[in-house]
């Protein structure tokens, strides 16, 4: 067991608990209903990218950076996508870092599923 799960995990729980608005906590507590569900299902079978960030926030960095990285083989897999493709100079919300980016990924997308 990593030893900083338990300090991620308390902090995680503080913020819950004292920061999240209702609505955040019950897109929060049900992840892992979602995230069970998710990894039962196949692959999908229509043309697909993922596009991940590069960039991270100071306090998403370290552990939290090299989980969402440790997880973005999973996303590939549920998602069918054929490659993780990065998104230099995107954060959180890649459509408003990096605009041109998306409007070309999924104009390639579209190209590829009207073939």
């Amino acid at each position: 067991m990593d030893v900083e799960t338990p300090a991620v995990t308390t902090l995680m729980k503080t913020l819950r608990a004292t920061v999240f608005s209702d609505t955040q906590r019950r897109e929060f507590d049900d992840q892992t209903e979602c995230l069970a569900r998710l990894k039962a299902r196949p692959a999908l079978r229509i043309p697909s990218r993922l596009l991940v960030r590069t960039q991270y926030e100071p306090i998403e960095q370290g552990r939290f950076e090299a989980m969402v990285h440790a997880l973005e083989a999973d996303w590939q897999r549920m998602i069918g996508a054929p490659a993780i493709e990065r998104i230099c100079g995107a954060g959180h919300y890649l459509h408003r870092d990096q605009p041109q980016a998306v409007q070309h990924a999924l104009t390639e997308l579209l190209a590829a599923t009207a073939r």
